[in-house]
């Protein structure tokens, strides 16, 4: 079987039992970075097949070996993972929302010295939204680059969750304005998260200790600085408010990579939280970058009936339009979707969820029931797995 197909995931720089055949989904089970004494086991000869690589693989540029003149000419390279932008070696973090022309994204160059040694042409799938417009100061600005939401195709109810299509809950009480359920920490999360804080027992979120978060860009000149910078500290000192029945000590990011237990924190025990707020404060993966990116933070407000307000990357409310979902520009404004700058799209934000704080319960629960068809429409896109057939849809 010969391979036309290559599946590159987050970077080791290394083969190990990351890397699999998509085909069998079966770990490769090698443990070493030896390339060349361990590839022979993965590829036995004549028989290639589809890779997920974890890359950018450091080994990956200097493989070769005599059947791969024998391959398809033209190779399809799907990315699963979210990509990061490199400047002089270091992760260009993009502080105005602009990518800089001298800009790099390792595995791109990892695909084009690949495909120049082999005589290979390529196309490239990535789970970023007008990430083209996004590099258009770089080089790689006329790539074969589309958008394929590869990272999103899991998404969906299982078939035992499935209720019936007209049962809904938004009837359900209003307790919380909103919800702010952060994973893992970065910095619009870390400030969300305190303003959230600030705004008393009418928001439910979970945080950690925000001493060992980055700083990405700048956010001295936003309007509200000073309250930012308050709350942002008053999290380091305070025991962190969570959805767990017990409590949950404070962690350093430093510390842990994985601050909460996925088996104690899931959507399972966040969805009466969800469904029981009037919305959700959505922190996405990508926010700096200027492209949009949907993950299952998205999705849980969008199948549990639940509005939202995203801070993440620019056109990521666009690209729910394209998933099929319907937005709430009907109840806010939602060009904060277009603004590029971090710091701005930020602030526009906060304007909405400052506005809607100053509403009493009342008025908020006839604005969720004014929502209704709405809300129905984007949960029934996932019981149904109507999503999956927009999802699928390659666009660049």
């Amino acid at each position: 079987m010969q391979f036309d197909t290559i599946y590159i995931n987050n970077c080791t720089g290394r083969l190990d039992n990351t890397v699999l055949d998509a085909t069998s989904c079966t770990p490769a089970t090698v443990g070493t970075s030896d390339i060349f004494s361990t590839f022979p086991t993965l590829l036995p000869p004549g028989n290639h097949p589809r890779l997920l690589l974890n890359g950018p693989c450091l080994w990956f540029e200097s493989w070769s070996d005599t059947s791969i003149k024998d391959e398809q000419d033209h190779i399809e390279f799907y990315l699963y993972e979210v990509l990061c932008v490199w400047q002089f070696n270091k992760r260009y973090n993009s502080p105005i929302g602009l990518i800089a022309q001298d800009c790099e994204i390792k595995e791109f160059d990892m695909i084009e010295t690949w495909c120049l040694k082999h005589n290979k042409t390529f196309s490239i799938y990535t789970n970023e939204y007008g990430l083209l417009d996004g590099l258009e100061h770089t080089r790689y600005a006329d790539w074969p680059i589309i958008h394929l939401d590869t990272f999103s195709l899991c998404y969906g109810y299982d078939p035992a969750e499935i209720k019936p299509l007209d049962q809904y809950t938004i009837a359900q009480p209003i307790q919380y304005r909103f919800n702010c359920f952060t994973y893992r920490w970065d910095q619009h999360r870390m400030l969300a998260a305190g303003m959230l804080r600030e705004m008393g027992g009418n928001c439910v979120t979970h945080y950690h200790r925000t001493r060992a978060t980055p700083v990405k860009w700048p956010y001295k000149h936003s309007t509200r600085y000073i309250r930012l910078l308050n709350t942002k500290n008053a999290l380091d000192s305070n025991v962190p408010l969570t959805v767990e029945a017990h409590t949950i000590l404070a962690v350093s990011q430093s510390d842990s990579a994985v601050p909460l237990n996925p088996h104690t924190l899931s959507t399972d025990r966040l969805e009466p939280y969800i469904l029981s707020s009037f919305a959700s404060v959505v922190c996405e993966t990508n926010y700096e970058y200027p492209w949009a990116q949907l993950s299952e933070k998205t999705v849980n407000a969008a199948r549990f009936e639940t509005p939202f307000l995203l801070l993440a990357g620019p056109r990521s409310l666009e690209l729910c339009r394209q998933w099929g979902l319907k937005t709430f520009d009907q109840w806010w404004d939602e060009s904060y979707d277009q603004e590029v700058d971090p710091l701005k799209r930020f602030d526009l934000v906060f304007d909405i969820i400052e506005r809607l704080q100053k509403m009493s319960l009342a008025e908020l629960t006839e604005i969720k029931a004014d929502m209704k068809q709405t809300l129905l429409h984007n949960r029934n896109l996932f019981r149904t797995g109507e999503i999956k057939k927009n999802l699928i849809k390659g666009y660049k």
